[in-house]
């Protein structure tokens, strides 16, 4: 029994592996979060406004995948604004991944240094997620490193 036990062993080992799943020894599951390298790309906003983030304000941008939900999280800390004005800034998701459906969750931000908390969201279709404030007003325009957002998103995916 005791090479079958090896065995079985060394199959969820490789099986873990290719699913991108941990098994510890009391039999709990662990799947990894994958940080995700700076990209300058990854920070756009709506219409005509900008999001600037330079890569030593990206302090977390990671994620990982559970079946078909894809969990992000992030905190940027010290970005600026520019453009026109909008009400919304965006975090595109990593490995071209796209919503199923609707999702949303609060995040803290700070805008021009105030601080509050508004919600990041998605709709089905959505390639990235949608940063609000409180009462969905625009984001102040900033050139000083002043704005910031951390928080987390949990998605179904296609």
């Amino acid at each position: 029994t005791d090479g079958l036990i090896a065995w079985a062993r060394r199959l969820i080992t490789a099986i873990s592996g290719a699913w991108g799943v941990e098994h510890t020894a009391s039999g709990r599951h662990s799947f990894p979060w994958n940080s995700l390298p700076y990209s300058g790309f990854t920070f756009t906003a709506a219409s005509a406004m900008t999001w600037t983030v330079d890569q030593a304000d990206q302090k977390l941008y990671e994620y990982r995948l559970i079946d078909d939900t894809l969990e992000i999280r992030w905190r940027i800390s010290g970005s600026d604004v520019g453009g026109t004005a909008s009400n919304e800034l965006r975090l595109s998701f990593p490995a071209g991944f796209i919503a199923a459906a609707d999702s949303v969750n609060p995040h803290w931000y700070s805008d021009a240094g105030t601080e509050g908390v508004g919600f990041a969201g998605t709709l089905a279709g959505d390639t990235f997620i949608r940063l609000y404030k409180l009462g969905s007003g625009n984001w102040t325009l900033t050139t000083s490193d002043n704005t910031s957002t951390a928080g987390y998103l949990a998605i179904r995916v296609q």
